[in-house]
């Protein structure tokens, strides 16, 4: 029968995701299944979350129907099945028994992920705020030199959709979100748009930047487009207080900033963080004056090369230390720009020791004595 409900979603263009969950007997904690088109053909990425990773895989709609005909209900003893009419429960009760249940549907298209209609459903280039920040004309139509600024945009959205769920998010209340070094603006509206509307609950987002003037001018967008809960602060990350942070975002912020970021949304318990670094400094100029014969660090290029990685991957452990499970994802592509890094992580509430010890042998490898968000987090 639900099956057969996967099979009819599919088929009338209704299926939005499905997620899987109560393992038994399996590392993976859950799977969230969505789907996209790929040259007319339509598929179904499965993303496997493990405690500390995720695995995703590719496959048409018999294979996916084949999967669930093995592991549903043995390896997985419930699965949710979210479509435009109704979500649809599959669960196994105590007696081994399964039941089906069906509820009023509480997510709409724009959750489906299809990678070549995204931008249609999750990013509107009429939108006001489009309008005014000037990515779009006035009869709504993204200015040519703006299409990149409009693609990232779409990007970053498409990528957050994937990212929250019923168990990353309790998406029955209020929300706080934080986007650190928010510079114009362009992002933050968006993500408060499409939270807003996706939520139906107050969500709260507040930019902050070092730059009053740009400060100034997303402050006068907000209130023009009519972002009631949208607010831009002139202030360094390093001095912002906070109560609550559920969602932090920081992208492109220079060397250590990130770090000041990253500390904030651990610091704050945040469920979901997503980080694109810029330029590392720090770790550069250390491993520059480092004595080694690592042929990874003889050449002034390698070695820029080498600290954004390796302070990426120092980012990532303490990160998974503290109980985040991190994905690494291509923000935009690599054509466009070589910081295309964008790390994703999601509160597991599971903190792994081990990985400082891994933090600390990455250290000793490569002959850099301090990171900025080793010292921050020293502090709690």
């Amino acid at each position: 029968m639900f099956l057969n409900d996967l099979r009819e979603a599919v088929e009338t263009d209704d299926f939005i995701r499905m997620v899987l969950g109560k393992p038994k007997e399996t590392d993976a904690k859950k799977i969230i299944v969505t789907r996209f088109e790929s040259k007319g053909t339509i598929k179904f990425s499965s993303d496997f979350r493990y405690a500390q990773k995720s695995v995703s895989k590719t496959s048409d709609l018999e294979g996916l129907v084949e999967f669930l005909k093995v592991n549903l209900g043995t390896t997985y003893l419930a699965a949710t099945l979210f479509t435009n009419k109704a979500d649809i429960s599959f669960l196994v009760n105590k007696k081994g028994k399964p039941r089906i249940t069906r509820a009023k549907a509480t997510q709409n298209a724009s959750s489906s992920g299809r990678h070549n209609r995204q931008k249609d459903y999750l990013i509107s280039p009429d939108a006001a705020y489009l309008r005014e920040l000037r990515v779009s004309d006035k009869a709504g139509n993204v200015i040519p030199k703006m299409y990149g600024k409009f693609r990232q945009i779409a990007k970053f959205i498409e990528i957050v959709d994937h990212s929250i769920t019923r168990d990353v998010l309790d998406l029955k209340q209020p929300l706080s979100v934080l986007d650190v070094g928010s510079g114009k603006g362009y992002l933050t509206f968006a993500l408060y748009d499409y939270l807003s509307k996706k939520w139906g609950k107050t969500v709260d987002v507040t930019g902050v930047d070092t730059k009053e003037d740009v400060v100034a001018l997303c402050n006068n967008v907000a209130q023009t487009v009519g972002f009631k809960h949208l607010k831009f602060k002139h202030q360094n990350i390093e001095n912002y207080a906070s109560k609550k942070i559920d969602l932090l975002v920081a992208l492109h912020a220079c060397d250590t900033a990130t770090d000041e970021a990253l500390f904030q949304g651990i610091k704050h318990d945040a469920k979901l963080i997503f980080c694109a670094p810029c330029c590392q400094h720090e770790v550069s100029s250390q491993l520059r004056a480092s004595a080694t014969d690592n042929p990874l660090l003889q050449h002034g290029l390698f070695i820029e090369k080498q600290a954004d990685l390796i302070t990426d991957v120092a980012r990532t452990l303490l990160l998974e230390s503290r109980g985040y499970t991190v994905k690494i994802v291509e923000f935009v592509s690599s054509e466009h720009s070589m910081k295309n890094t964008l790390i994703v992580a999601e509160k597991s509430g599971v903190a792994v020791p081990a990985k400082l010890d891994e933090y600390l042998a990455l250290k000793s490898q490569f002959g850099f004595a301090v990171q900025r968000l080793e010292v921050l987090l020293g502090k709690i």
